[in-house]
């Protein structure tokens, strides 16, 4: 009997005072989706000391408008890979045929600067220009939401924080 009331004393501490009922799990959040860049935004090129404000329409890759003269249309194309992006202009409207290439970097808040090639020396994009979302779910959730699966499961994304992960 004396046992039986000691196991039941350690289990009502252990559940009352070392496992928290339904208490939040501290989770690894540390896996961003790759930046985005959907709808219009402004993109201001400054070329032989002068400023030339554009617009992004309609995201990237896509197209814009020189913004004083929307006859100067143009399609950009590109990559972006991790914090970099890479991008061509062709204008299509007026000066037809003129290319801009750039190269820049996303900063944290989602602006994007760089330089460029040809008379323009560098190009800058505002706040919120590109876009990302971070995982906030558990490491199943995380695993099944991803193509490689395999690889998704070797990483600590969404494990409670003391976890130690997979050992081998």
């Amino acid at each position: 009997m004396k046992k039986i009331i000691s196991g039941l004393v350690i289990s009502l501490f252990l559940f009352v005072f070392v496992i928290p009922v339904g208490a939040k799990v501290e989770r690894v959040n540390s896996n961003w989706s790759n930046w985005t860049i959907e709808g219009q935004h402004a993109i201001v090129f400054t070329c032989g000391g002068g400023s030339y404000a554009h617009t992004l329409t309609n995201g990237f890759p896509g197209s814009g408008t020189y913004d004083p003269d929307p006859n100067y249309t143009w399609n950009m194309t590109g990559d972006i890979t991790g914090d970099n992006i890479t991008f061509n202009i062709f204008y299509t409207g007026t000066n037809a045929g003129y290319t801009l290439n750039g190269v820049g970097t996303i900063d944290s808040d989602g602006s994007i600067s760089g330089t460029t090639d040809g008379n323009c020396q560098t190009f800058d994009m505002p706040e919120e220009t590109a876009t990302r979302t971070r995982f906030e779910g558990n490491h199943g959730q995380y695993v099944s939401n991803k193509e490689n699966k395999k690889e998704a499961a070797q990483s600590r994304v969404g494990m409670p924080v003391q976890s130690n992960g997979h050992n081998k």
